[in-house]
């Protein structure tokens, strides 16, 4: 499925900016490794790295709009509850959006 360019810059302007809150109100810890990443770093990675799990934090309905593809879409108020859908290596890339 191919997405126009508006789409995936939206879309990493969202990872961008949920990336941002949760440092800001203190919910990411640097310990874990993460880092802030732009949209064509996102895409880099997507692209060389086929096993990076890519997390939708959306809505089911704003994941039904459009998705990326591979993409497991657990909305950020279930995360605590099905956490067991996600990778448990912490070594692991994984990209939220």
């Amino acid at each position: 499925m191919k997405y126009s360019q508006a789409f995936l810059l939206f879309f990493f302007i969202t990872i961008s900016i949920i990336i941002s809150l949760s440092m800001t109100l203190g919910t990411a810890q640097t310990a874990y490794g993460y880092e802030n990443i732009d949209a064509p770093e996102a895409k880099n990675l997507i692209d060389q790295n086929p096993s990076v799990f890519i997390l939708d934090v959306r809505t089911s309905q704003e994941y039904q709009t459009g998705y990326i593809s591979n993409a497991v879409n657990i909305h950020f108020v279930e995360l605590e509850y099905q956490k067991d859908e996600l990778p448990t290596d912490l070594n692991h890339s994984i990209i939220v959006y």
